[in-house]
């Protein structure tokens, strides 16, 4: 699931990525969680501002849900807004 979100001048996309458990070297067709892929452009531009980022939960562990992958890669990307590209 593919969200968009308007920050300051700044598309911030956020999706989220299924990670797929693997046992071995046959994957699993079953989701064991989320990452959220996050990108960052001034709005209406069609190169990025910054490259993805690839974000896990605190743990180091997938995303249990797509909400929270969605607040958190928001919230990234305003971090990133604020403390790196804003004037």
């Amino acid at each position: 699931m593919k969200k968009m979100y308007n920050y300051r001048g700044f598309d911030v996309t956020v999706e989220a990525e299924p990670m797929r458990e693997s046992s071995g070297n046959v994957a699993s067709l079953a989701a064991c969680g989320f990452v959220a892929v996050v990108r960052i452009g001034r709005m209406g531009a069609t190169r990025p501002a910054v490259a993805p980022m690839r974000l896990m939960s605190d743990n180091r562990m997938p995303f249990v849900t797509v909400a929270d992958v969605q607040s958190t890669g928001y919230s990234a990307g305003q971090r990133v807004i604020d403390d790196v590209l804003a004037c």
